[in-house]
């Protein structure tokens, strides 16, 4: 093989030797779940052709089947089935954005924190008008369909929230990070780390100029060290 060969070859020999290692906790998470590899087959082919079809298309020219194929070695019979299927919009879940904005407004509103700037216990549903609520606090994202009871159920439900001695509502998170609930927590599986792939793989492109993406390191932390910096992180 010439020199030549050998530097067009090597990108692709790192980028599947990095892949072997970055698949594996996402492989362990499909086995769990019963996510089979012809599933994880069938699912892949899909995106391939996907982004062929978005991403990979020539000036002025329809992206044809057969280029597809070329592109992506998914045979032209599949090309042919996943370009008819519609796609399909994935609603993302309600609980999630709304949380996430809900507990924003709770950790910087200074009407619903306390003298030291941290979030106050709430009220379920207050009696005098001048005090804030856990009502007053849903009702503030605008949704006249949403019921304050039904968000504090499932608050409950996900951990992200207790009733203390005096029915009142007491932040358990800084942040919206369910400890029960599977949907809530793949919703943000799926965001964050498609935002992340998108800044490495922009970065190894080099496509439109360097995107941030960083990582810290240090050798000489502590145990104590490193459970101070685990607090302040949760």
């Amino acid at each position: 093989m010439s020199n030549s060969e050998n530097k067009a070859t090597k990108p692709a020999a790192l980028i599947t030797r990095a892949l072997s290692s970055l698949l594996r906790p996402l492989v362990k998470l499909l086995v769990h779940h019963q996510v089979t590899y012809p599933m994880l087959s069938e699912l892949l082919k899909s995106v391939y052709v996907d982004v062929a079809r978005a991403d990979f298309k020539l000036k002025n020219k329809r992206i044809t089947d057969s280029r597809i194929s070329v592109l992506t070695g998914v045979h032209r019979k599949d090309v042919r089935k996943f370009r008819a299927i519609q796609a399909t919009e994935i609603v993302e879940t309600n609980t999630v954005s709304l949380g996430t904005q809900l507990i924003s407004i709770w950790l910087t509103d200074p009407l619903y924190l306390d003298g030291k700037g941290n979030p106050k216990p709430l009220p379920r549903v207050s009696h005098d008008s001048s005090q804030e609520d856990f009502s007053s606090l849903v009702h503030l994202v605008g949704r006249q369909d949403i019921h304050p009871r039904s968000v504090l159920d499932d608050w409950l439900r996900l951990g992200v929230v207790q009733l203390n001695d005096k029915e009142e509502v007491e932040l358990l998170n800084q942040a919206f990070v369910p400890k029960k609930g599977f949907e809530e927590k793949i919703y943000f599986f799926k965001q964050n780390i498609h935002d992340h792939l998108g800044a490495v793989t922009n970065n190894l492109l080099d496509d439109e100029g360097p995107m941030l993406e960083q990582s810290v390191y240090h050798s000489g932390l502590s145990e104590q060290s490193a459970e101070e910096l685990h607090q302040i992180a949760r």
